[in-house]
């Protein structure tokens, strides 16, 4: 079920003209494993309990978040502004699609271009009590209003996502305007969802990836940690 098509318009500026379509820093990939070279970050997490906002982002049903969580990436400061799912997986790893991927959306301080994604992928396996509390209150018919005021404790049930191995490259938004403006950090580690979870996420979001673009000349660096910061 869709509503419409507007991601990032709360952080975008008012225009939705496609002008970095078929441009050559596009989003997502396919990675593949056995070609990207190593790398290394420098990642901090601060993240705070918040009252989210469900709301339908058009094109998925997204959760923004209370103002005060952020990241800091290479010494970059990103507040975290919403997430949001993608069924099924926008990015493919060695040419596998996943059923499911979660993008949680960093806006860099004092810009409303310039973003950190964090993406998780999810096979199917057990349920996952993250994706279990964002569903139980969210309506079967989305489209017609916000909820707020859904609670949800990241600190306690999406973290952790591991940000000790990730994949880091420079690409896109994924929906329009395709702004080449985004760093991509993709978990390395699979999260696991049931299949009755991604029948639900399904059923609200519909088919809503987009396809994987070339990589044009762009590196995929596999990048590994044991020095990131969590502050909760």
């Amino acid at each position: 079920m869709m509503c419409g098509w507007t991601l990032f318009a709360q952080h975008q500026p008012n225009t939705h003209t496609p002008q970095f379509e078929g441009g050559n820093r596009q989003s997502p990939i396919n990675i593949q494993t056995d070609v990207c070279t190593s790398g290394q970050h420098q990642v901090n997490v601060h993240y705070d309990v918040s009252h989210e906002h469900v709301s339908h982002g058009a094109h998925t049903v997204r959760l923004d978040y209370d103002p005060g969580s952020f990241i800091t990436f290479d010494g970059e400061t990103y507040d975290f502004a919403q997430f949001h799912f993608h069924t099924p997986s926008e990015h493919h790893i060695n040419k596998e699609e996943y059923p499911l991927e979660m993008h949680m959306v960093h806006v860099k301080k004092d810009s409303v271009t310039k973003y950190v994604v964090v993406a998780v992928l999810f096979r199917e396996g057990e349920t996952d009590p993250f994706i279990s509390h964002f569903l139980k209150d969210v309506p079967v018919d989305v489209c017609e209003k916000d909820y707020p005021n859904h609670q949800i404790d990241i600190t306690e049930e999406l973290l952790p996502v591991d940000f000790t191995s990730y994949y880091h490259y420079k690409g896109s938004l994924t929906t329009p305007p395709y702004s080449e403006t985004v760093t991509w950090v993709v978990i390395e580690k699979l999260h696991q969802a049931s299949a009755e979870q991604i029948s639900q996420l399904r059923h609200l979001e519909g088919i809503n990836n987009r396809d994987v673009q070339a990589l044009q000349h762009r590196k995929v660096e596999r990048c590994t940690t044991d020095e990131v910061s969590y502050f909760f």
